[in-house]
């Protein structure tokens, strides 16, 4: 027990002491009364780690202490040791399959209760590891107070001799020389990082059969040949020999040589070299097709100096890129193809492919036939979604895609032509804001210009049409009728008209007005419409500015205006002050009662660009 420098007791316990303690103190009050109580502390337990020691790692080797008749493993051992003050805790917990951290070897771990392990691994495992080549796998294993300890075991592998795997057979044709790859002599090695290092031959071939020759010169018995050299190993064949020749080898992966293996060369007999010819073939893309395809033909010729090899193999059905040939005896050949092939259809003019298919004679000279066939330009095609919907109001602005353009030749689209207009009545093609005319070529790069303007008045589920034909740079396509789907075009209402100004034959006073003309500012140039419109104001209703008897509503408020103010008939053109005059004398005048009838139309206003 001791004091803090705070004045606080404070109960240190003894090292790894765990259990209740009691103490007993007296308090004394500052009149020197005193009184005595007991106080128990409880100290609990808590783990203490384990240290451990011994053999934490162990080592296995290829091929070396191999155990067992059946599972033939290789095996090592070690005791470990675990120190922990906690009772109970000084030994392991035993584990006769212990998990391993890394092992892909398929080994196994176990460990006794006093630390004594064992790892064992089966031989036939480890043997991809080559000499010196090295891999560790890890356990883990465990205190009886919970602690863990990696246990790690190092397996070195030891060389594995190299087998061959396949004898070396190989086909030549008399007085034709045979070059040889390392891929020939059958090298295998069970341990993965060896390679074949070197080919010795230990027996050449009879001379009177041929020889080898490495960089062109003759190989001996008893020569090391590098696995990099190899590439420049041929067989040269005696002339005009044919038949079998051997020759002795062993392959090495630069530790151990394999065992001595045998490899046979066949030499064929050949005849003199059969001579062919062709005359140049060509077929067309669109040339008439037949049942079984589009066709050609043609003859072969050969000359061949040995008796009865003047002739072919005579085949049928010999499958080429693009077609299959016949082929008779006699060299006379048949080729067809199927029009439909896409890289045939796809030929633009001037374009062709080559198809080359080989024949062979009877002494087994292969020629190739070779067949030139030449590309046509494709008519575009033109597959329509119709009808295209309006996308736009009153309006459809197209693009290339509504004109369902195709090519066979995946040329691109040139541009289109307008052979038939739409009906005028349900609206027009502009193209940049004008009138697009029959006969019109719109290119590419425009159609996003062109636009299709309902009429005014159309109805919904109407349609208009027009045709077209596609263009690919050289050909039109067939006639095509483009859909378009109209909604129904309300005209742009007009714009709110201006307070009216009027002018009359009279000063101004309250007394009723003899005759009114109306004079407007307007938007447009159209006289009808601008015209009404005031009329409309007025409450007059009557339409087309017919003649008749119009009350003017009593609520309406007139500006008079005492300069002259132009005046227009009823197809909006001014008239003259005589014109005027003389309709003035037909005006009647009703002083006391406004909702009197005037006899006489008023005159009419046009509306003019500046109205605001």
């Amino acid at each position: 027990m001791s004091l803090d420098k705070h004045g606080n007791l404070v109960f240190h316990p003894a090292s790894n002491f765990s259990g209740d303690v009691t103490v007993t103190y007296q308090v004394v009050d500052s009149h020197g009364a005193k009184a005595t109580a007991t106080a128990t502390f409880t100290v609990d337990p808590v783990n203490d780690p384990g240290v451990f020691s011994g053999d934490t790692s162990g080592d296995v080797q290829e091929d070396v202490k191999v155990q067992g008749n059946a599972t033939k493993t290789v095996f090592t051992t070690g005791v470990l040791n675990v120190a922990d003050p906690d009772v109970g805790e000084d030994h392991f917990v035993e584990n006769h399959n212990v998990r391993a951290v890394h092992d892909p070897y398929g080994g196994s771990l176990s460990i006794g209760k006093a630390g004594d392990w064992t790892y064992s691994v089966p031989n036939a495992n480890i043997q991809t590891l080559g000499e010196g080549e090295t891999a560790v796998v890890t356990y883990r294993v465990k205190s009886a107070g919970g602690d863990t300890q990696d246990i790690s075991i190092t397996i070195t592998g030891t060389n594995d001799a190299p087998t061959i795997s396949h004898a070396l057979v190989k086909r030549t044709n008399e007085d034709t020389d045979l070059s040889f790859r390392k891929g020939y002599f059958g090298f295998h090695d069970v341990d993965s990082s060896d390679k074949l290092s070197e080919v010795t031959i230990t027996s050449v071939p009879d001379a009177s059969h041929g020889q080898l020759l490495l960089n062109g010169h003759a190989v001996s018995n008893g020569q090391s040949i590098a696995a990099t050299d190899i590439n420049h190993l041929v067989f040269h064949p005696a002339s005009n020999f044919n038949g079998d020749v051997h020759f002795d080898y062993k392959v090495s992966d630069g530790h151990v040589d394999s065992g001595v293996q045998t490899a046979t060369l066949h030499v064929t007999a050949v005849n003199d070299v059969a001579v062919v010819t062709q005359t140049p073939s060509h077929l067309s893309e669109h040339a008439t097709v037949s049942q079984t395809g589009v066709t050609t033909a043609g003859m072969l010729s050969i000359h061949d100096p040995d008796a009865g090899e003047e002739k072919f193999v005579a085949q049928t059905g010999l499958v080429g890129k693009y077609g299959t040939l016949d082929i008779d005896e006699h060299g006379s050949w048949s080729y067809r193809y199927n029009p439909g092939h896409t890289s045939i259809m796809g030929l633009k003019a001037n374009q062709h492919v080559d198809e080359v298919i080989a024949v062979t004679t009877e002494d087994g000279t292969q020629f190739d036939i070779h067949i030139q066939i030449n590309g046509d330009n494709d008519k575009p095609t033109v597959t329509l979604v119709s009808p295209v919907a309006e996308n736009g109001i009153n309006q459809h602005q197209f693009s290339e895609s509504d004109f369902g353009y195709q090519d066979a030749d995946n040329d691109d689209l040139d541009h289109i032509t307008i052979t038939s207009l739409p009906d005028a009545t349900l609206g027009t093609l502009k193209l940049n804001g004008h009138d697009v005319t029959q006969g019109q070529d719109i290119s590419r790069s425009d159609l996003a210009h062109l636009v299709f303007e309902n009429a005014i008045g159309v109805h919904n589920h109407q349609t208009a049409s027009f045709s077209f034909t596609a263009n690919d740079g050289h050909v039109d396509s067939d006639p095509a009728t483009m859909t378009v789907a109209l909604h129904h075009a309300m005209p742009a209402p007009p714009p709110p008209p201006p307070a009216p100004m009027v002018s009359a034959d009279e000063p101004m006073q309250d007394a009723p007005v003899e005759s009114v003309t109306l004079e407007s500012l307007a938007s447009n140039q159209e006289a009808h419409p601008g015209a009404q419109a005031y009329l409309d104001q007025l409450g007059i209703t009557e339409p087309q500015h017919q003649m008749g008897d119009q009350a003017i509503p009593q609520d309406i408020d007139l500006i008079l205006n005492p300069d002259s103010a132009p005046v227009l008939d009823e197809h909006g053109i001014p008239v003259d002050d005589v014109s005027v005059a003389a309709a003035d004398e037909h005006h009647h005048h009703e002083d006391d009662d406004p909702t009197k009838h005037f006899h006489d139309p008023l005159d009419h206003s046009d509306w003019s660009d500046h109205h605001s």
